[in-house]
C-alpha cells in the first residue's frame, strides 16, 4: 500500500516536470537561436534551451521509478517453510 502511495507523488512530480518541459522548451523549440535562447516578445521572456534538458530529465528521474514502483509485483509471503 505505501508503495502505490509512494508511486502516486513520483506520477504527480514527473507530472508537474513533464508540464514544465513542455511549457518551457517544447513549446519554443524552433525560436531557439545559435546561442541557445528565445524571445517571447509577448510575455517579455527568455527561454533558455538548456532548460529543455534539465526538465526532462527530472521527467525521467521521477517518471522511472514511478513505474518500477506501481508495477512492481509484491513478495508472495510464502509461509509453508
Amino acid at each position: 500500500m505505501i508503495r502505490k502511495a509512494i508511486s502516486i507523488v513520483f506520477f504527480a512530480c514527473a507530472t508537474f516536470f513533464g508540464f514544465a518541459y513542455y511549457d518551457r522548451y517544447h513549446k519554443w523549440r524552433d525560436c531557439f537561436n545559435d546561442q541557445g535562447r528565445c524571445f517571447d516578445p509577448e510575455t517579455a521572456s527568455v527561454y533558455i534551451e538548456g532548460a529543455g534538458m534539465v526538465w526532462g530529465m527530472m521527467f525521467v528521474v521521477t517518471f522511472i521509478p514511478a513505474m518500477v514502483l506501481w508495477f512492481k509485483r509484491p513478495k508472495s509471503q510464502d509461509t509453508s517453510a
